[in-house]
């Protein structure tokens, strides 16, 4: 469902920016965006919260502390790059004349590429310590490797770093 999900995010962002696909609405062109978008994630997320009752990988140890300190840090990612990239941006607002096409060398992003995306991927992690199941460990990988790796560059965040870096 993922995959699912930030394929359709991906594509429905890499048409506004390539074809305007959504410009003929003028000012609900944005919002129309979202409404493509968001039930994807929203039952990706619904069904992610629900693995543990299918799949369950005992950890050797219990360190539920250290599950607690990782979502603390994860939800200062979050809120860090919010800070320097508001919701419009972070939801491709840029594309359709909501705010800067996104990252400048500031705060959080002189350090991580994608804090946003860091951050959803410690949530899961997070989530393995504090539910004692190792199943949410591969979750966090393949949500790191998708979110940092695919879709960062359909939307063209990587690009536009890159750019700024240079």
């Amino acid at each position: 469902m993922l995959l699912i999900a930030i394929t359709v995010h991906g594509f429905s962002a890499w048409l506004q920016r390539r074809h305007n696909v959504y410009s003929h609405l003028g000012p609900m062109a944005w919002s129309t965006h979202q409404f493509v978008i968001a039930p994807a994630w929203i039952i990706f997320f619904t069904l992610s919260t629900q693995i543990s009752n299918f799949i369950l990988w005992p950890m050797p140890i219990n360190l539920p502390e250290l599950g607690w300190a990782l979502l603390v840090v994860a939800l200062f990612l979050m809120a860090a790059a919010l800070k320097v990239m508001d919701i419009q941006v972070l939801t491709n607002g840029w594309l359709f004349d909501r705010g800067p096409r996104h990252t400048r060398r500031m705060g959080i992003y002189r350090h991580l590429a994608n804090p946003f995306y860091d951050g959803i991927a410690l949530i899961y992690l997070a989530a393995a310590f504090i539910s004692n199941n190792a199943v949410y460990i591969v979750v966090a990988f393949i949500i790191h490797v998708l979110l940092n790796h695919f879709q960062a560059r359909l939307e063209g965040i990587t690009d536009s770093l890159e750019k700024l870096i240079k």
